[in-house]
């Protein structure tokens, strides 16, 4: 529960920090960070983040449409969008994670950081996902059956009746 705790509150100040150190050029149709930069430190990869963060979410939908490629560069990109909103692209988020784990290939120190963080947030998310299922399809059981005892109810009042 702790790692969770200290995880959600590092998520938190990376959504909310301004890296100001690193200026990196950003347009939603650029080529993905990893195809112009092949070792970004992590301060490049934080305000490059922070770009997209910043960009309209329409912006952000349509790059991740446009990044859906299974190559390294695209697979972190879309890691990069969805984290700007975890909660619009868990799947997407996952997946990147996964085929960036996965990846033969070594990647840069501070691309394999990154990625890792957002692996354990993912997985927590992941988690707590199939925790609400659960949840949702135990409270539309109980509805259930609390609509079939008021049927029944009701039907054993109009069977009284004279």
């Amino acid at each position: 529960m702790a790692k969770i705790c200290l995880l959600t509150g590092l998520l938190m100040t990376l959504s909310a920090c301004q890296v100001t150190r690193t200026k990196v050029s950003l347009e939603p149709s650029s080529q993905p960070l990893l195809a112009r930069n092949h070792n970004p430190d992590t301060d490049t990869i934080l305000a490059y983040r922070d770009r997209w963060c910043g960009v309209s979410d329409k912006a952000r939908h349509q790059a991740m449409e446009n990044f859906d490629q299974d190559t390294v560069p695209s697979r972190f990109e879309q890691l990069l969008i969805a984290s700007c909103e975890p909660e619009l692209y868990p799947g997407k988020m996952a997946i990147a994670v996964k085929s960036l784990q996965q990846e033969g290939r070594e990647m840069p120190t501070s691309v394999e950081n990154f990625t890792s963080l957002l692996a354990v947030f993912s997985e927590s998310q992941q988690f707590h996902l199939n925790e609400i299922g659960k949840l949702q399809k135990k409270l539309d059981q109980t509805i259930q059956a609390i609509s079939d005892i008021e049927e029944g109810i009701s039907q054993r009042k109009e069977e009284v009746k004279p």
